[in-house]
């Protein structure tokens, strides 16, 4: 009983493990593989929304300095800001303190009209830092009222020479810092025309960093996500993370850098030591870069969930697939072990125990099994009885030979006997005619009995002989059958 539970153990066992492999070897291929998916999917959709979201802000980008330029280039046309003349104040050499503040709108004249006409335009535009306008002759009238650096000369500030060498059209500088202010500003910029149609100067209109930084940071992409700034020289513009990275150039930032020689395209990267992922587009209407970033942690958190999703319906199948296993496997195995049993006291030379009738309802190769081992045994039983009926003849005949040669000796005694009588009667010439005469026929009649003797033993050897040849026959049959 001890080796048919080891024997069921084993089999289950082995049933057992050959399943939950291939349930394994099916479920965590699967999982990886539907991960993988799900990791390059969410991705893939992050890079289009955010880029999409990219777009949208370029275009509102666009937009506000599309808006800007038509501001500038109203104020150039406006008939107040044609008058510009020598009568500005100048600054080019100036050095005191006191020298240096602006009072335009004390100061009287075209200069106050001109200020007065920039105090209105801010009012309504309160995106702006500054409006301002420039002469060629070094006058320089600006909202709001400040103070300018020492020997402040307009004519030789970015805004004015790009202006100045684009005559007629809006131009835009990079970003600057004015000291004077601190600020970090950009300049748009148009050259302005008197009533004659000469150029007598230039206009701009300054919108600070920290304007567009606030606007980045309304930007979300995700719950840690934002939306970075470049000019197209890689300066940055706007950082709603960090506000210490503003005018910095990117390839000073590390884990960004790499976004300097980049159109459009996206990266992996350590930002501040946590992993995230970079999607650079860059605009083509002005050639500015947006990089939006996202700490990867948060984008793979769909996929995470999924793996645990996965995790746990791979261990319900895992589980249900053991119970599964172990149920089917005792099913089958049990029939097995009981045929191996039955074959086991087959081998022991039990031969009279049959197999369970249970076995033969099987429609399937275990039934067959059950069958093929029935019919084995039922063959060595016929077998085992013709082996032992022929013994049973053998020795029979073995008796019977030893019965017939006892009674050939016993009759071969009186020949001799009788031999010696004749001798005996030859020798004694005593004796008559007719006692030699009746020796002599009873002499005959033992020969002929002697010669029926012979013959039934050489009849009785012809069928021994027979018999042994038959045993053998039914030996090898039997061992045949066996083997």
């Amino acid at each position: 009983m001890k080796t048919q539970r080891i024997t069921l153990k084993s089999l289950r066992t082995k049933l057992v493990v050959m399943f939950l492999t291939i349930l394994l070897l099916t479920i965590i291929p699967i999982s990886i593989i539907v991960n993988m998916k799900v990791r390059d999917q969410l991705t893939e959709n992050y890079l289009s929304s955010s880029q999409e979201k990219i777009i949208q802000v370029d275009h509102s980008i666009n937009l506000f300095f599309d808006a800007i330029d038509k501001n500038v280039s109203y104020l150039s046309e406006n008939p107040t800001t044609k008058k510009a003349d020598n009568t500005l104040s100048q600054y080019m050499d100036k050095t005191a303190a006191s020298d240096l503040n602006m009072a335009a709108s004390k100061n009287g004249g075209i200069e106050k009209e001109i200020y007065d006409v920039f105090l209105q335009f801010a009012k309504s535009h309160p995106e702006l830092a500054y409006v301002y306008l420039g002469t060629k002759s070094g006058g320089y009238v600006q909202w709001p009222e400040g103070k300018v650096s020492e020997k402040y000369d307009p004519r030789s500030r970015p805004w004015y020479q790009k202006a100045m060498g684009n005559s007629g059209q809006v131009v835009r500088t990079e970003a600057y810092y004015w000291a004077a202010d601190n600020l970090s500003l950009i300049s748009t910029a148009k050259t302005i025309k008197n009533e004659k149609g000469e150029v007598i100067g230039a206009i701009g209109m300054d919108v600070a960093l920290n304007g567009l930084t606030n606007l980045f940071k309304t930007i979300k992409m995700g719950k840690a996500g934002y939306v970075m700034l470049l000019d197209e020289k890689g300066t940055v513009l706007a950082d709603p993370k960090d506000e210490k990275n503003n005018f910095k150039n990117i390839k000073e930032i590390q884990g960004l850098d790499k976004a300097a020689n980049m159109t459009t395209d996206y990266f992996e990267t350590k930002i501040n030591g946590e992993d995230s992922i970079a999607n650079v587009y860059t605009s083509p209407k002005t050639g500015w870069k947006f990089i939006a970033i996202i700490p990867k942690e948060e984008l793979l958190e769909g996929a995470n969930s999924i793996k645990i999703i996965l995790g746990i319906v791979a261990s319900i199948f895992i589980v249900v697939g053991i119970l599964v296993t172990a149920i089917f496997s005792n099913k089958l195995s049990k029939p097995i072990v009981s045929i191996s049993e039955h074959l086991k006291n087959v081998a022991s030379g039990n031969f009279k125990a049959d197999i369970p009738e249970k076995l033969f309802k099987n429609k399937d190769e275990i039934g067959s099994l059950a069958e093929a081992v029935n019919t084995m045994q039922r063959d060595i039983r016929v077998l085992i009885k013709n082996v032992k009926d022929t013994s049973l003849e053998m020795a029979n005949s073995s008796l019977t030979l030893s019965e017939i040669s006892h009674k050939s000796s016993l009759t071969i005694g009186e020949v001799a006997l009788a031999i010696e009588q004749i001798a005996t009667s030859t020798t004694d010439q005593a004796k008559d005619a007719e006692v030699i005469a009746n020796m002599s026929h009873q002499f005959g009649m033992k020969i002929k009995d002697s010669n029926d003797l012979i013959t039934d033993v050489h009849h009785i050897s012809r069928e021994t002989n027979d018999l042994s040849e038959s045993g053998k026959q039914i030996i090898r049959e039997l061992y045949d059958t066996i083997s």
